[in-house]
């Protein structure tokens, strides 16, 4: 038997990372009562495997995606394709939070489309992000809607750190951007962009993070037309005073926005800046805070409330959401 040489192994474990870095998730659903039985095509490869755990009864067909890597590291590549057959309906979620590791190298990358056909509606629940100090992870997420019966439900929690570990991300590179088209023409995109040069001051600065350390927001397309979507936005924004306390503002003018300083509730916990609006008929919700959990939360509040009023779904999260 020959023996395998320092080179040998190093070969062999490049060609072992090059197959594991590069994970890939595609998923063809169509009309059905369970997502099982909905599955048209599917194509899993390592990191990135689908789930399909029952749904709670009145529920839609669940896919829960999970991965077996343990986190995102330097140079990960992983794309995430989901499309849905005319008159599908499906909530896709990661089965739990991920961890973006320190990197010293390459840019971890994720790339995500989801495609939604004529009277189909999606929902993409997601967990948080976590970014380690020194990480670099850029994502793209692309949502194409067939024309303007389908419905698309998808947001995005990002956490700066382990702040339950007091951790502090100093340093990074940090892209999240997104991208809506509804019958091939686009129709709102979005980026947030820090360069790793400029991370440190962006980390503090109130006209970028301003020393928050959760950012979170989602996106409601598919209102059937524009006053249907004012009166989204209106039902989110009371539903917002609720759980955020009866003075929230809303926008820009947000005096927590202006003076750096965010409101605090009794028990001295720092209040989420919150800002929902309503463009071209699509509702955009935004937010940030100094508690992770927090802006969990009230995240989660928000878009209960935006999945019954967009797509007449219960006010609640899967169970597995809500633990």
């Amino acid at each position: 038997m020959p023996c395998l040489t320092t080179t040998d192994d190093d070969a062999a474990l490049r060609i072992r990372r090059s197959a594991l870095d590069r994970g890939r998730l595609m998923l063809v659903m169509g009309p059905a009562p369970t997502a099982r039985q909905g599955l048209r095509d599917l194509d899993q490869r390592a990191p990135l495997r689908a789930l399909f755990p029952h749904a709670e009864p009145g529920e839609v067909p669940m896919v829960v995606v999970t991965s077996t890597s343990g986190g995102i590291v330097a140079g990960d590549r992983l794309s995430v394709s989901v499309t849905l057959k005319p008159d599908s309906r499906l909530l896709l979620m990661p089965q739990a939070a991920e961890r973006v590791y320190r990197s010293t190298s390459s840019v971890s990358e994720v790339d995500n489309h989801f495609i939604v056909g004529p009277g189909a509606s999606f929902e993409w629940l997601p967990q948080e992000t976590i970014l380690y100090d020194q990480a670099r992870f850029e994502r793209r997420t692309r949502v194409s809607l067939a024309d303007e019966t389908a419905q698309a439900l998808f947001g995005e929690i990002i956490v700066l750190g382990r702040t339950a570990h007091g951790e502090c991300v100093g340093r990074g590179r940090l892209r999240d951007a997104w991208a809506i088209e509804v019958a091939g023409k686009l129709i709102l995109a979005d980026a947030l962009d820090i360069a790793e040069a400029d991370f440190a001051a962006a980390r503090h600065h109130p006209a970028a993070i301003g020393g928050m350390t959760a950012i979170a927001g989602f996106c409601a397309v598919g209102a059937p037309d524009a006053g249907a979507a004012m009166a989204l936005r209106d039902r989110l924004r009371i539903v917002l005073a609720e759980v955020n306390g009866p003075d929230a503002e809303f926008g820009t003018k947000h005096a927590s926005n202006i003076l750096h300083v965010p409101a605090r509730d009794a028990d001295g916990a720092a209040r989420p800046v919150v800002g929902i609006g309503a463009i071209d008929g699509v509702v955009v919700v935004r937010m940030a805070g100094r508690d992770a959990a927090r802006v969990k939360a009230v995240f989660d509040a928000l878009w209960a409330a935006a999945r019954a009023g967009l797509m007449g779904r219960p006010p609640r999260l899967p169970r597995i959401r809500r633990g």
